[in-house]
């Protein structure tokens, strides 16, 4: 009853039912799933009296706690009298044993069916913790605690609809028109476009009183998104960012955003200024590439159509803080979902992703933590972090052609090497954008935001990773990379010589050196070995 106890408590402080409840109401699921007009009604009443069951239970509960500890208190003293006190006290101490050896094993019991129970995504919650770390506000503006609550969800976490207008009822519709073409019974579509209509209607006519339901979490949402809409509102002057790692999100003052991004741009080794929009000379230069492929049948007629554009506008720049390093520095992005050569630029990422794979990447921390688990590093070794200073916009387009060149025999393709690196070079010549109504090209790389971007740096870094591993004179039990981040254990006294080794080969990829400390080190969005 103990173990009980406790169960029904974390059940009702995490807004959860258990089975024995919420199985015992079968015979409302059949009004559920009618999806009539009382849906609504029905499953506030289910939730209520789901809650004083939940409620009246946890008081049956305490009052056959205090029965039960009456009762031995009354058989207490006619066990005495049967035997004798030393004999009394030795039984009631076995069975205090035998009562905490049988409590910890129900405890540990409860606790496997209240984990299961709260995985269950059928089984509604309160609304989720707060988590300080996932939000940085670099304002002296006091933040709504609703406000900081919701832009700590960060951007995957998607709000529940409260307006019909937010709800793609013209989406639904065209799916459900390709679909019903698809048989050539005009009965047929008749009929099931006749149940479409009905079903949207009635969810149309039930959408307001849905939204008003009683899950905590939409009532949060709904509460929170108002108060986040009336401060934004009502302070202009500071900007919502999200971070460049670790689903973090940035709160600035607008005026600080744009001066960083102004610094960045002025720097006229990494981005020169174009005097004119040169989007429609690349978008000619693109489409005369496709005509080329598909006069060469290395593309299909489709292929040769997604590849073409004909109204593509200049991208546009924008800054990610990186929220882990100090000064909140912005790292570039430029989306060219709109640029002249963004669908050449995907189709010939997808070709090089699909034949090389790299050796040394990771794909997230837990990968991560999977691979080094089982490592044991050698006497004398430590751990550090390198990591390149601005990959994105110093990576050599030399050294991505020579790479490319070098893994030829490795990349599946019926393009032959000559056009594919003038594919290529057309890609990364590419890299243009607008800032403030002025033109800018970057020098070096391709702009961070093309699908080309990620791979072209993988490539040309795992290059310089292979150069300065053949020159170290010693072995590397070790080393992962995430994007620009590496993770490697060298030898304690060869700090130096490995920064020198990464540093020497190529001039404009330069490498900055973290070592452990106290045996700790920070990376990616962990502390090692503590994150391990």
């Amino acid at each position: 009853m103990v173990s009980r106890k406790k169960f029904l408590l974390a059940c009702r402080r995490k807004g959860i039912f258990p089975p024995h409840i919420s199985k015992a109401l079968k015979c409302t699921h059949e009004m559920i799933a009618e999806n009539g007009p009382f849906v609504n009604k029905v499953d506030r009443m289910i939730n209520r009296f789901k809650k004083s069951i939940l409620n009246l239970e946890i008081k049956q509960t305490f009052y056959k706690i205090g029965t039960l500890h009456r009762k031995i208190q009354d058989i207490t003293p006619t066990i005495i009298q049967q035997t004798s006190q030393p004999i009394a006290d030795r039984f009631i101490e076995l069975q205090s044993e035998a009562f905490r050896n049988h409590l910890y094993d129900r405890n540990r019991t409860t606790s496997r069916k209240l984990s299961g129970i709260s995985d269950d995504p059928g089984h509604p919650r309160n609304p989720i913790c707060f988590n300080e770390t996932a939000i940085t506000n670099a304002t002296t503006i006091q933040v709504p605690n609703e406000t900081m609550h919701l832009l700590s969800l960060g951007p995957k976490f998607a709000l529940p609809h409260t307006d019909i207008q937010q709800v793609p009822l013209y989406h639904v519709m065209a799916d459900v028109e390709n679909i019903l073409r698809t048989d050539q019974r005009k009965q047929v579509q008749d009929q099931n476009r006749c149940r479409v209509v009905n079903a949207m209607t009635n969810f149309i006519h039930s959408f307001s009183s849905s939204v008003k339901s009683y899950d905590p979490v939409v009532r949060f949402c709904a509460s929170a998104t108002r108060t986040t809409t009336r401060f934004l509102k009502s302070h202009t002057e500071i900007c919502i960012l999200s971070a460049d790692k670790g689903n973090r999100t940035v709160i600035m003052y607008k005026e600080d955003y744009n001066q960083k991004m102004r610094t960045l741009i002025e720097d006229d080794e990494t981005y020169t200024k174009v005097n004119r929009d040169p989007t429609s000379s690349f978008q000619s230069k693109n489409n005369n590439i496709v005509r080329r492929l598909k006069d060469l049948k290395l593309i299909n007629e489709y292929t040769a159509r997604q590849l073409t554009r004909h109204d593509s506008v200049c991208p546009r720049i924008y800054g990610q803080p990186k929220a882990h390093k100090p000064g909140l520095p912005l790292r570039p992005v430029i989306p060219n979902m709109t640029a002249p050569t963004y669908m050449l630029s995907k189709f010939v990422a997808q070709v090089l992703q699909e034949s090389l794979v790299s050796k040394y990447n990771t794909i997230s921390s837990f990968a991560f933590c999977q691979d080094i688990q089982n490592t044991k590093l050698p006497e004398g070794y430590i751990i550090i972090s390198l990591d390149v200073v601005s990959l994105f916009t110093n990576v050599p387009r030399e050294l991505v052609r020579k790479s490319i060149i070098d893994r030829w025999s490795e990349i599946i393709t019926e393009i032959n090497l000559d056009l594919f690196i003038e594919i290529v070079d057309l890609c990364m010549d590419a890299s243009f954008f607008r800032f403030e109504g002025q033109y800018y090209r970057q020098v070096f790389g391709t702009a961070m935001g093309s699908p080309l971007s990620p791979i072209l740096a993988d490539i040309a870094l795992d290059t310089v990773i292979d150069k300065a591993m053949s020159s170290l004179p010693f072995p590397i039990p070790i080393l992962k990379k995430y994007v620009d981040d590496i993770f490697m254990a060298i030898p304690t006294d060869a700090k130096e010589l490995v920064l020198d080794a990464f540093n020497r080969h190529e001039v404009r990829l330069q490498f900055t050196l973290e070592t452990e400390v106290n045996g700790k080190l920070p990376y990616l969005d962990m502390t090692l070995p503590e994150g391990c």
